[in-house]
C-alpha cells in the first residue's frame, strides 16, 4: 500500500486544491453482485474519510489517504455513492460522487412467430427483450440471412431500472425471401467501462407465398341424381405450389380429393355422387400461407321423371254408377308434367267422373320434364250390375198368367151381369103389354092405346 500511498499522496505544492477521487472512476456492476470501490484524496493531512451510500458496505482496506469498500449485493439501480475526506489543509473539500452503472444483461430475446407472407404485402416483425438494464444502452438488430435489416436503439430511455423492450420492423415480402432465415439480436453495450453483451433469438424461416387469383372449379352446372361426376379445383401461378391446402365440400359434405402439383399449379380432384335433387353448393377453399381463397358454384341436381305402382297403379277397377277420380303422378326435378290418354283422347286427371262401361280400357300415361320422360299403362276395369235372366222370365210369366186370369174372370162376370139384367127387363115387359122393353133397357109407351 505504500506505493499506492505515494501515488495518491501528491505534493501539495503541485495542487492548488486537494482532490477526492474514486476507482474505478465509472464502476459497472451487475444487479445483485458485489464491487470494491476505492476512495482516495490528495490531502496530506487527512483527518477522516469514508463512503456515503445506502448500500451495504464493508471496509476492504485503507491507507493514510485512501479507503477501500466492498459494496455487497448491489440491489439499487441508482446507488450514487460519494467518497469524502476531511482535510486539515483545506477547509472545504467537496465529496466525489461516483457514477455507477448497474446492469442486467439481455438473456431472454424472442422473435415473435414470423407469419407466412404474401408477396408484395407489408408485415411487421416483432422482437421482445425481457428484463434488461439499462435500456438506454440497448440496441436491437433485425437480421435476414446474416444481413442487417434494421437497427433500433433506445438512447432516450431515461429510466435506470430493468424492463421489457419491444422492437419492431416492417418488411415487404418478396418472392426471393422464401426460405430466408430471420432473427433479432439484442446488444447491451457498456463499453468502455463495462462489457458488451449480445444475445440472438432463434432463427425462423421466412415463407413468402404467391397466390394471385381465386381457384377455378370444374363441374357441370346440371348433374343427374345418383350419378357420379368428377370435380376439379385448380390454382395456377402459386408459389410454393406444393404447400397449397385444399378443402372441397358439396352440399356441406366434405369430399376427399387427390392433389397433384407441377410447377406453379396445384389441382385437386374428387368424385361427387349426389342423391338428393335440388340446388346445392359446391365450394373449394385453398389455403397457402396467410392467403385463403374460395370459389363456389351452384349445382342443380335433377332427376329424370319417375313413376311406380304407388304413384301410378297399373290396374284400377271401378263400379258403374260410382264417382271416381283418375290419378297418376310422378316425381323428379324439375317437377314433371303428367298426361294420360284413352283411345288417343286426352283424359282429365284429378277430376271426378261418373263411371260407365265406357270408362273401361287402357290409359296411356306419360311424365316428362326437360331432362327426360317415362311412360306407364293403366288398365281400368268397370263392373256393371246385371239382373239374372231366369228370375226375370219367371216373374214376367207369372204376371202374364195373373193378368189372363183376371181378364177371364172379368169377362165372365160382365156377361153374367148383362144376362141377368136382360131377363129382368123381359119379365117387366110381359107384365105390361103397353110397354116395350127396349134393347137398351128403356121403356117405351105404345101410342095407339
Amino acid at each position: 500500500m505504500s506505493s499506492k500511498d505515494d501515488i495518491l499522496s501528491l505534493d501539495s505544492g503541485a495542487q492548488e486544491q486537494p482532490f477526492v477521487s474514486a476507482w474505478p472512476e465509472n464502476p459497472v456492476v451487475e444487479f445483485g453482485n458485489s464491487l470494491v470501490l476505492n476512495c482516495s484524496t490528495g490531502c496530506r493531512n487527512v483527518l477522516s474519510g469514508g463512503l456515503e451510500t445506502n448500500l451495504d458496505k464493508e471496509i476492504a482496506g485503507e491507507g493514510r489517504a485512501w479507503k477501500a469498500f466492498q459494496l455487497v449485493n448491489v440491489s439499487s439501480w441508482d446507488p450514487a455513492p460519494s467518497c469524502y475526506f476531511d482535510c486539515a489543509d483545506a477547509a472545504d473539500m467537496k465529496p466525489h460522487r461516483v457514477n455507477f452503472t448497474v446492469y442486467r444483461p439481455p438473456t431472454v430475446v424472442k422473435l415473435d412467430l414470423v407469419p407466412a407472407m404474401e408477396v408484395g404485402k407489408e408485415y411487421t416483425l416483432t422482437c421482445r427483450v425481457s428484463d434488461v438494464a439499462p435500456i438506454r444502452n440497448l440496441s436491437v438488430t433485425f437480421l435476414k440471412g446474416g444481413e442487417k435489416l434494421h437497427l433500433q436503439t433506445f438512447e432516450k430511455h431515461a429510466a435506470r431500472e430493468a424492463g421489457d423492450v419491444v422492437a419492431s420492423h416492417t418488411v415487404t415480402a418478396g418472392q426471393q425471401d422464401n426460405g430466408e432465415e430471420i432473427s433479432c439480436r439484442a446488444a447491451l453495450d457498456l463499453r468502455p467501462d463495462g462489457p458488451l453483451f449480445e444475445t440472438t433469438s432463434h432463427n425462423q424461416s421466412l415463407k413468402a407465398v404467391v397466390f394471385p387469383s381465386d381457384p377455378r372449379l370444374s363441374l357441370p352446372r346440371y348433374v343427374e341424381a345418383n350419378t357420379s361426376e368428377l370435380v376439379t379445383c385448380e390454382v395456377t401461378g402459386v408459389s410454393p405450389a406444393q404447400e397449397a391446402q385444399f378443402e372441397l365440400t358439396f352440399a356441406e359434405d366434405r369430399l376427399v380429393p387427390d392433389v397433384e402439383v407441377w410447377g406453379d399449379t396445384a389441382r385437386a380432384q374428387a368424385q361427387v355422387s349426389p342423391s338428393v335433387a335440388g340446388n346445392h353448393s359446391l365450394k373449394c377453399t385453398v389455403s397457402l400461407g396467410p392467403v385463403t381463397r374460395t370459389a363456389e358454384v351452384k349445382v342443380n341436381v335433377y332427376n329424370g321423371p319417375q313413376m311406380n305402382e304407388s304413384s301410378c297403379p297399373g290396374t284400377v277397377t271401378w263400379k258403374a254408377g260410382s264417382e271416381e277420380t283418375f290419378t297418376c303422378s310422378a316425381w323428379g326435378n324439375p317437377s314433371p308434367n303428367v298426361t294420360c290418354r284413352k283411345d288417343g283422347v286426352h283424359y282429365p286427371l284429378g277430376v271426378p267422373q261418373l263411371i260407365t262401361a265406357n270408362h273401361r280400357g287402357s290409359y296411356n300415361c306419360s311424365a316428362s320434364n326437360e331432362y327426360g320422360s317415362v311412360a306407364a299403362v293403366v288398365t281400368v276395369g268397370v263392373e256393371v250390375y246385371e239382373v239374372p235372366a231366369l228370375p226375370i222370365s219367371l216373374g214376367i210369366l207369372a204376371a202374364l198368367v195373373l193378368a189372363s186370369i183376371a181378364g177371364v174372370g172379368y169377362y165372365m162376370y160382365h156377361k153374367a151381369y148383362k144376362t141377368k139384367e136382360y131377363q129382368v127387363a123381359q119379365r117387366k115387359a110381359q107384365g105390361n103389354p103397353s110397354e116395350k122393353q127396349c134393347l137398351n133397357g128403356k121403356v117405351q109407351t105404345d101410342s095407339s092405346v
